[in-house]
Order: structure tokens, then sequence, then C-alpha cells
């Protein structure tokens, strides 16, 4: 039976530079665009490979959905989440409870260090977002998906859950 984590995130169009070239004394130029578009990520670390599904908001009802999506590839799982509002709501408790096949476990409060989609959320940042200029939510998407597709997940779910 597969342990999977689930955790969401929240990514703008807002460009974010981190270390640049630039010849000593001076101060570095780049180009920043500020922008207020924004995407949601709900995703699902399971056998090394992240599962995602973009949202206009997270609620209820899109986890519901996400864990609908996961039961199609794994029948029988135990799904491990934070204790973000919509992960305990009456909708998903009811959820759940109709769905047995579904073993849920609450990471404590407070302990991001105990997820390992927080890592991948962290590893995607860095290597998508940083110094990289988007021009819309579709390109973003597209870059994420890219590198999520792409990059040798090799997280140890075990070392995380026991720590």
């Amino acid at each position: 039976m597969p342990i999977i984590t689930l955790d969401e995130c929240s990514i703008d169009l807002t460009a974010r530079m981190k270390k640049v070239w630039a010849v000593k004394g001076s101060k570095p130029i780049g180009l920043i665009k500020y922008s207020i578009k924004r995407t949601h990520i709900i995703g699902a670390f399971v056998n090394n490979k992240i599962v995602i599904r973009y949202a206009e908001k997270v609620n209820s009802g899109k986890i519901i959905e996400f864990l609908d999506n996961l039961k199609l590839d794994y029948r029988k799982f135990v799904i491990v989440m934070d204790n973000a509002g919509w992960h305990r709501s009456k909708e998903v408790k009811a959820y759940l409870e109709l769905n047995k096949e579904i073993i849920v476990e609450y990471l404590p409060p407070y302990s991001p260090e105990l997820n390992p989609t927080e890592t991948v959320w962290k590893i995607m940042r860095r290597n998508v977002l940083d110094s990289n200029l988007f021009e819309d939510l579709i390109e973003l998407r597209l870059g994420i998906r890219e590198f999520i597709n792409n990059y040798n997940w090799n997280i140890d779910v075990f070392r995380y859950l026991c720590r």
C-alpha cells in the first residue's frame, strides 16, 4: 500500500531574483515583472514522483476531487496531510468516511519539515521560478510541468515521516 503525502502551494508570476553576476561594487540590474496573477497547485508525492493538479483556489471540493483522481491510480493508499482547514473540513471527513480504502494520517501542527511535498515545492521554486521570467500563467505552468516530469525525485518518504 503506497504512502502518499499531500500538500498545496501558491505561485505567482512575479520573478524572484536570486544570485546574479555583477561587477564588484556595482548594483546588479535585472528585469522584474510584478504581477498579481497566481496559480495554486495541489500535489501528492508518491513512489518518487509528484502528481499535481492546478486550481484557481484550494478548498474542500478541490481536495476531494484530487483524492478521487488518486483513487484511479492507487486503489488503496495512506494519505499524509497537514492540518489545513480544507483537509479537516466536514466535507473531506465525510468523503473519507465513505472511502475506507483511503487511510488518512495528519502531521503534527506546524511541522512542514515532516512533509516531503514541501521539499518538492522548495526545489521547484528554486529551479523554475528563481531568475526566470514568465509571460503568463500558461507559460509558468508549462515550465513547472516540464521540470516536475524531468527532475530525478530521490526523496526518502520514511526518513521525513520518522524524524
